[in-house]
C-alpha cells in the first residue's frame, strides 16, 4: 500500500491503479449546464476586459459529454478536465491550458488549439480534422487513433499516417 499525494484527489491510500482511477472519477468536480453557462459568460466579460469578468477556472472538472461548439474558451484553464466524447466543433481555444486534460473520443474538428498547452493530454481517438495546432505543446501527449487529417501546425500541414496499429503524426517545415 503506498500514499500518493495530488492536487485533484488529495492524500489517499491506495492499492492498485485501477484504485487510484475510481478515486480520481470521485473526485471529479461535476457542474450544471447553468453553472457552465455563467462561467462562460464571466469568461467572454473578461476576455472582453470588462471588469466583472471573471477568467474560466475549469481544471479537473467534469466535461464529459458536453456541448462547446463554437465556445470561445481562449487562454481557459481546463487542466486535468475531463472532456471524453465532448463536442468542441469549431471552439476557440487559443492559448487554454488543456495539460493532462482527458480528450479521448471528443470532436475538435476546425478547432483554434494555437499556442494551447496539451502536455500529457490523452487525445486517443480524437477528431482534429482541420484543427489549428500552431505553437502547441503536445509534448508526451497521447495522439493514438486521433484523426490529424488537413491539420496546420508550425507554419505547415501536420501529416499523419498509420503505420500497423500505431498512429504516426508529425510536423515539417519544407
Amino acid at each position: 500500500m503506498q500514499v500518493i499525494d495530488t492536487s485533484v484527489i488529495g492524500l489517499i491510500e491506495i492499492k492498485s491503479l485501477n484504485e487510484l482511477s475510481t478515486y480520481k472519477e470521485k473526485a471529479m468536480k461535476k457542474i450544471s449546464q447553468e453553472e457552465l453557462n455563467k462561467i462562460l459568460e464571466l469568461h467572454k466579460m473578461w476576455l472582453n476586459g470588462e471588469d466583472s469578468g471573471i477568467s474560466a477556472d475549469l481544471i479537473g472538472v467534469n466535461l464529459r459529454h458536453t456541448n462547446l461548439i463554437v465556445a470561445d474558451l481562449r487562454n481557459a484553464n481546463l487542466r486535468e478536465a475531463d472532456l471524453r466524447y465532448a463536442d468542441l466543433e469549431y471552439a476557440n481555444l487559443i492559448g487554454a491550458d488543456l495539460e493532462y486534460a482527458d480528450l479521448v473520443g471528443t470532436d475538435l474538428r476546425g478547432a483554434d488549439l494555437r499556442g494551447a498547452g496539451l502536455r500529457y493530454a490523452d487525445l486517443i481517438g480524437t477528431d482534429l480534422r482541420y484543427a489549428n495546432l500552431k505553437g502547441a505543446d503536445l509534448e508526451y501527449a497521447n495522439l493514438i487513433g486521433a484523426d490529424l487529417s488537413y491539420c496546420v501546425g508550425n507554419n505547415k500541414e501536420i501529416k499523419s499516417l498509420q503505420l500497423g496499429t500505431y498512429d504516426v503524426a508529425f510536423t515539417k517545415n519544407i
